[in-house]
């Protein structure tokens, strides 16, 4: 066998002309997407029209009077969506005045609570460890056992928060 000859397989033949096939479907694809472009070349654009979008919907303020520190009144028009600037307003004055945030709601804190005390201890969070979900659980944890016995009239402290 002289080395400019080479005899090829016919399974090397077989695989040299699926190749030779699909390079000319390839170039007859491209030659169509040239001839699709240079089409649309000579067309003028038109410009997509986008919806056009109503504005913002109005938004509802709160603006009947009252006297601070009192509930406010709603009986007038209500906004179609949530509002913080429509149902926040004078809620937390009437919250300051009744008191929502002393730590002792409603009772003398000079004497003892007849109902007990309730403390929970936590330790330092692991500054060197990576947050997951269950320290969130924990602390919701947490928070719900101080809070359920605070509704139950107990003195509550939770430290380390």
């Amino acid at each position: 066998m002289s080395e400019g000859n080479v005899t090829k397989t016919p399974a090397q033949l077989k695989k040299e002309a699926a190749r030779q096939a699909k390079l000319e479907k390839f170039q007859k694809k491209q030659e169509a997407l040239k001839a699709k472009a240079a089409a649309q070349a000579d067309k003028p654009k038109e410009a997509k029209k986008k919806p056009v979008k109503s504005g913002k919907p109005a938004e509802v303020s709160y603006s009947f009077d009252h006297a601070p520190g009192e509930k406010k009144n709603v009986s007038g028009e209500m906004p179609a969506s949530y509002s913080p600037g429509y149902v926040e307003a004078a809620w937390y004055e009437w919250w300051e005045k009744s008191g929502f945030f002393k730590p002792e709601y409603g009772r003398d804190i000079s004497q003892p609570n007849p109902e007990g005390s309730y403390c929970m201890v936590i330790p330092p969070p692991n500054v060197t460890g990576i947050l997951h979900i269950g320290h969130a659980l924990t602390n919701s944890i947490e928070d719900a056992l101080v809070r359920y016995n605070r509704m139950m009239g107990r003195t509550t402290l939770r430290q380390g928060v």
